[in-house]
């Protein structure tokens, strides 16, 4: 049995013969229920999907917290989490079941801040990895006071290393990797996060670096 909110002519919630009635920030929902067959396999295709999204699953939600702050203007309708999905569906490469991440194409934020202007990234002997970029105040969707969000994947491992260090000002900022990823080759980005955490600029992909 379903409950009318906001009498016959607002939303319901609950179940109304194949209809379930529902709130989702803000708005109320309908949808039709599943038609349910018994012992039905599923498609190849329908296979390689569930995979496909179980691997990119695999990734965002090592950052859940981050995708939280980074995605949150994304869409009114979606959480961090789904956006970061939404925003990242179509980069992942290969067949089933060799899936691999696009990194270049990968986004770790999404927004209308400005990014950085000529970045670049290098890596020290104590594998730390510096990050340089140039401050133009010109930019008029951006602050000095912008966090920086520094993002380094390494595939091999799966380890994600991240941190808000730093400000769009300091032109600089450096990014402590663990001494055991030594060898391996990161996948680096650079992010910016205004001061109240409720806007971004668009990731930028600083490339490989190999870390040392």
């Amino acid at each position: 049995m379903g409950r009318l909110n906001n009498g016959p002519n607002g939303g319901f919630s609950g179940k109304a013969g194949s209809f379930i009635g529902y709130n989702w920030k803000g708005g109320s929902y309908i949808r039709g229920l599943p038609r349910i067959k018994k012992n039905r396999q599923p498609t190849p295709g329908q296979l390689a999907a569930r995979a496909k999204f179980a691997y990119l699953n695999m990734w965002l939600k090592k950052m859940p917290d981050i995708m939280a702050i980074t995605f949150r203007s994304y869409s009114p309708k979606m959480t961090g989490m789904m956006a970061s999905y939404s925003c990242n569906a179509g980069n992942v490469l290969g067949d089933y079941p060799d899936f691999q991440i696009n990194f270049p194409a990968f986004m770790i934020s999404h927004g209308e801040l400005s990014g950085a202007d000529n970045p670049t990234v290098s890596c020290d002997d104590d594998c730390t990895l510096t990050y340089n970029w140039e401050w133009l105040s010109g930019h008029q969707k951006a602050s000095s006071k912008d966090a920086c969000l520094l993002l380094a994947i390494i595939p091999e491992t799966g380890s994600i290393y991240a941190s808000f260090e730093s400000t769009r000002y300091a032109n600089t900022a450096r990014l402590k990797i663990a001494k055991e990823q030594v060898g391996k080759v990161a996948e680096v980005y650079l992010s910016f996060v205004s001061f109240d955490r409720l806007k971004c600029s668009k990731s930028q992909y600083l490339g490989q670096v190999v870390l040392t």
